[in-house]
């Protein structure tokens, strides 16, 4: 695989192209439904350590695991 260019922070390269979100569409609801084992919890983890760096607080519910309590502070 070839290295990834140097891009700023708040960017991803997938694919070789340059993707960026704008932090609006990351701070707000969501609802992700999947099957056992589909990556939901990875998804939310990977979402909550992207905003987080960039807000002054942020609440996370999780009402049946126990994977969040590793972003506590």
């Amino acid at each position: 695989m070839d290295e990834l260019p140097n891009v700023p922070g708040d960017s991803v390269v997938l694919y070789g192209r340059l993707i960026r979100i704008p932090l609006q569409w990351l701070n707000a609801h969501c609802l992700t439904v999947a099957g056992t084992g589909k990556g939901k919890t990875t998804r939310c983890l990977f979402m909550a350590m992207q905003v987080a760096p960039r807000v002054q607080g942020m609440w996370m519910f999780d009402f049946r695991k126990r994977e969040f309590r590793v972003l506590r502070p």
